[in-house]
């Protein structure tokens, strides 16, 4: 991920002082977006999961 960041200041054209304020800024947010993205993958397999539960309960109800 650092990497990323640190390619994507340089490419801006940025001086070199700026360059370690302005990678661990960008770095921080990316941890923070980071973060965001793994709660909402776990919120949508969490529902994926209870709306498996749910259909195979309902296809056994069908069943019977």
């Amino acid at each position: 991920m650092i990497g990323f960041t640190v390619s994507l200041i340089r490419r801006s054209g940025r001086g070199r002082n700026e360059d370690s304020d302005a990678a661990t800024a960008m770095d921080e947010r990316m941890a923070q977006i980071e973060a965001r993205m793994t709660d909402t993958q776990d919120v949508m397999i969490a529902l994926s999961e209870k709306l498996d539960r749910i259909d195979g309960r309902g296809s056994k109800g069908q069943d019977a």
